[in-house]
């Protein structure tokens, strides 16, 4: 296994004073496709992985796929050298070091979602190649450097979640969090109507939760509001 290096950030900490505005808002939820529910499996990682390659692979080359989150929890694990555990958890930075060492991911209708770990079975003749590394913007990076980077596509967090089951709609904030320990994509940002800026969240929770699926959080520099969201903002980059 060879694994990608990762690109640093491309906005570093002395030059973050220097960038541009953000837009004030933004929504890609039109450019994804359906909600996604990994039920009782623990593989959060692998839906913020493919919802952040699909969402980039729609917006920056006009190619719309629905990827197979079950090849990353079968193969993206840690007895292949990726460090994942499938349904016992995992990170979308390790998941996109596998789609970029084999080359691409099975499409959905081609690996289907069990919910379960399995053994490793991928087409390699039906591989979408989509992608070749990927970039981690710094922890705790400002929140314009997200905003922007967000006016361009989607990216992947990490939040604590463990709160979050009773959510339906308005802006959430974490009142604290102990540790991050759910994946999600945030494809947007905005400015709710009492003046509360926040991030525009995709879960993985199927379409029932929340506002058909997705969460409005709150976008602060105290970490505790935005319930971690800042610390583990990555994105992969398309081959």
């Amino acid at each position: 296994m060879t694994i990608k290096p990762v690109e640093n950030d491309e906005y570093p900490t002395q030059h973050y004073h220097k960038l541009a505005a953000p837009q004030g808002q933004k929504d890609w939820r039109s450019k994804g496709g359906d909600i996604k529910d990994q039920a009782s499996c623990g593989s959060c990682w692998a839906f913020a992985a493919t919802a952040t390659l699909e969402y980039i692979a729609s917006i920056q080359a006009d190619k719309k796929v629905d990827l197979a989150e079950q090849e990353l929890v079968d193969c993206a694990t840690a007895k292949a050298g990726y460090s994942n555990n499938g349904c016992n958890g995992g990170w979308y930075n390790w998941a996109w070091d596998y789609v970029a060492d084999k080359g691409g991911l099975n499409k959905q209708k081609d690996y289907k979602y069990t919910a379960v770990d399995g053994a490793c079975n991928p087409d390699n003749e039906r591989h979408v190649p989509i992608q070749k590394g990927h970039v981690d913007m710094k922890t705790n990076a400002p929140l314009d450097a997200i905003r922007l980077k967000i006016d361009d596509h989607p990216v992947a967090v990490a939040v604590y979640a463990s709160n979050w089951s009773s959510y339906k709609s308005g802006v959430y904030k974490c009142g604290f969090y102990f540790q991050v320990n759910h994946a999600v994509t945030a494809v947007g940002y905005g400015t709710a109507d009492d003046g509360q800026e926040y991030w525009l969240i995709r879960n993985s929770w199927g379409n029932r939760w929340g506002d058909n699926g997705y969460m409005q959080l709150k976008a602060s520099q105290p970490t505790q509001e935005d319930c971690g969201a800042r610390n583990y903002v990555k994105y992969p980059t398309l081959a």
